[in-house]
């Protein structure tokens, strides 16, 4: 269980993607930063503050009394900010295994805090009520099966952040590198910010697991920096473009600007609702969007995340 704690009413807003993390993403000294709205199309710009949050998003009922996992992932976020920032600051992935590990352990929590989380459980609900259905069986009658309403499904997973410290080792024996472009074509970050690829065709099944092989997971530190968490598998490739030091001492790999756009591309993709910027460059967006309009309110994952899982996108 999630180390929730009871509470008394708070009116404040919680982070899904924290401010902290958002403050490496302005336009400059002090400035805004540019929102993309997928389900409207509109365009506006806030202080870190002001976006990727919402009121009582981590508070749920415990036996009745009110309770929220804020004050936990809070104290993540500050142990986070000062790693994050020294790795913005020094251009270098840090090399102490308590830092990667604060770093792995607030990554896992940015996986399973947002709205995508629990859009896979809506998902996962709705595809066994359908097929169910196709068979002729009422879901109603099916006993052990249960349509959570969306108070359940908010307490599901914020309960399901009591994971966390199962998955921390999965990114932690990942392929660390420090991928970086400039301020001339920067990366976009979203409320989804951790995204999944994988190049490798598994046919009928999905490759997007954390511990599929091929797997390529990333999360944007700066508008300049994304951290790059990879499956063994690549390391042969680095070895043969002669790029190993970018594995093994963190320093970072400056890439070009086609792999800039399949970043922000897949952060367009996996985003539930907003995409933010520190340009205002949202061209990539729209031509996304207009394209593939099932995109609008991002990819979905198959229900509630499991760190071990096979074929399976999490």
């Amino acid at each position: 269980m999630a180390p929730l704690k009871t509470m008394s009413v708070d009116k404040t807003k919680d982070h899904l993607v924290p401010a902290f993390l958002l403050e490496h993403f302005r336009s400059g000294l002090g400035g805004d930063i540019y929102v993309y709205d997928k389900w409207t199309d509109a365009t506006f710009s806030s202080g870190p503050r002001g976006i990727g949050a919402e009121r009582g998003y981590y508070r749920t009922q415990i036996a009745g009394r009110p309770a929220t996992a804020e004050p936990f992932l809070k104290e993540l976020d500050t142990a986070a900010s000062s790693v994050i920032k020294s790795v913005v600051d020094r251009q270098i992935l840090p090399s102490s295994d308590f830092d990667r590990y604060i770093l792995a352990a607030f990554a896992a929590a940015q996986f399973l805090r947002v709205e995508d989380m629990r859009n896979g459980i809506r998902s996962q609900q709705a595809q066994i009520s359908e097929w169910l259905t196709s068979l002729g069986v009422d879901p109603r009658d099916v006993k052990g099966f249960d349509v959570l309403s969306a108070d359940e499904i908010r307490t599901a997973s914020i309960l399901h952040l009591g994971d966390l410290k199962d998955y921390v080792p999965g990114f932690l024996k990942k392929l660390w590198i420090l991928l970086r472009t400039t301020d001339a074509m920067p990366f976009y970050i979203s409320d989804t910010p951790v995204t999944l690829r994988n190049e490798r065709d598994f046919g009928a099944l999905s490759g997007l697991g954390l511990e599929v092989p091929g797997i390529e997971i990333h999360l944007p530190l700066s508008k300049t920096l994304t951290l790059g968490l990879l499956c063994s598998s690549h390391f042969p490739l680095f070895q043969s473009a002669g790029r190993e030091e970018h594995v093994l001492s963190g320093v970072p790999l400056d890439v070009p600007d086609r792999m800039v756009l399949s970043l922000n591309e897949l952060q367009v993709m996996f985003s539930s609702r907003f995409v933010y910027s520190c340009n205002g460059d949202f061209e990539l967006v729209k031509d996304v969007v207009s394209q593939r309009p099932h995109l609008r309110k991002g990819m979905r994952r198959k229900g509630l995340s499991q760190p071990e899982s096979g074929h399976v996108r999490k």
